[in-house]
């Protein structure tokens, strides 16, 4: 889960990081108020899920007074960097002296730290590795301590006189991805004329695993669509197996299990010609909340205009349990008998009664239980 700017600098403001003040904004009038909060100017950001936003366009400032409006005005509506802007984050403007760059990731499955004596939008051309980035691997059971802080900046060469608050802000960053972030990255960490240092930029991709510890983020907010919201916040909510659903452009609808088999379905459809309109993933027992929740996200795609269910054996499925769902939500829905073109190639438990459950529906194919997964493609893909 990627989380939008005021979400990332909350968080770090309450683990004790600098961070410049900010509002979030939802209308040009909104963005003015906010503005008047700050004393002095501000920098007025698109705020959507990603970062270099200002090489979108996404970030203007800084301004004041009626400026404020003109630049809201021109962000909310648009796109940014593929996002539709809905709202900005009216920020305080920071006088930068310098800029720095700080990042935490993983390389080959073990944490790392990045970071740079120059910061800024164009970070990826004036640092490289071993041309002013530089990384090192962090021990996982002790973490990122002051000490290897400290050497760290030192090797960078950064000032003395800024580099006590440099290496704080570098170990408290830290132990906020040690425990809850897959990536956090703070770009430009501004040093004023004072000697103070700003985590002006701040970009963090949480471990989904470590959800459960912050129920205050919203996954509307997180860059996935709608539908996919709904399902990854009903995967996290409810109790059981889980489901995933990711969305794609075309128009035939995945209902499949997962692991390779699903998987396999996915890339026989796109060598038949045909585009899928998601991708699903469903674990084994998944409970029928969660199921519900899926199904509804698959049918309710805009451009759905056939779809596939398939599963066998091993992914230790209730066929019948998929069955009823599904016809329990095309009738919730309001589909009509022959209205939406399915093919159903269920092997497993319950098969016997998920068969019978499907009786009567037109326009729904069920493969007898000697059919492939492959079988499902292809009739799935021959009905245009």
């Amino acid at each position: 889960m990627r989380l939008t700017e005021d979400q990332a600098k909350e968080w770090l403001a309450n683990a004790g990081l600098p961070v410049p003040r900010g509002f979030v904004a939802a209308s040009v009038d909104a963005a003015v108020r906010a503005a008047h909060q700050v004393n002095g100017g501000v920098m007025v950001k698109a705020l959507v899920p990603t970062n270099r936003r200002k090489l979108s366009g996404g970030i203007l400032g800084p301004v004041q007074g009626e400026d404020v409006r003109d630049a809201a005005r021109r962000l909310l509506g648009r796109s940014v960097a593929g996002f539709l802007c809905k709202k900005v984050y009216v920020e305080e403007a920071v006088t930068s002296l310098s800029e720095l760059y700080l990042s935490f990731s993983f390389s080959a499955g073990k944490p790392m730290v990045s970071i740079s004596p120059t910061g800024g939008i164009h970070i990826e051309q004036t640092a490289t590795p071993g041309h002013g980035l530089t990384s090192q691997l962090i021990d996982p059971t002790t973490g990122l301590g002051v000490p290897e802080a400290d050497a760290l900046w030192a090797t960078a060469g950064i000032k003395d006189t800024i580099r006590s608050p440099v290496v704080d802000l570098t170990v408290a960053a830290g132990q906020i991805f040690e425990n809850d972030a897959i990536t956090l990255e703070l770009n430009p960490i501004t040093v004023t004329d004072n000697g103070a240092v700003v985590a002006v930029g701040a970009l963090v991709e949480m471990d989904d695993a470590a959800l459960f510890r912050h129920p205050e983020f919203d996954w509307s907010e997180t860059g996935l669509t709608e539908r996919e919201a709904r399902v990854a916040e009903a995967n996290h909510r409810l109790p059981g197996a889980s489901v995933r659903y990711t969305e794609l452009d075309g128009d035939v609808g995945l209902l499949v299990g997962g692991g390779g088999a699903g998987l396999y379905q996915h890339d026989l459809l796109i060598a038949e010609g045909v585009a899928p309109a998601n991708h699903s993933d469903m674990g084994a027992g998944a409970p029928a909340e969660k199921l519900d929740v899926l199904i509804e996200a698959i049918l309710s795609h805009p451009k759905l205009r056939s779809l596939l269910v398939g599963f066998n054996e091993l992914q230790m499925a209730r066929c019948d349990l998929v069955m009823e769902r599904l016809m329990l939500a095309l009738n919730r829905m309001g589909f009509r008998q022959g209205e939406l073109p399915v093919v159903v190639r269920l092997n497993g438990l319950g098969a016997e009664r998920a068969r019978e459950l499907a009786t009567g529906w037109q326009c729904l194919t069920y493969l007898p239980p000697e059919a492939t997964l492959a079988d499902g493609v292809r009739t799935i893909a021959e009905t245009g």
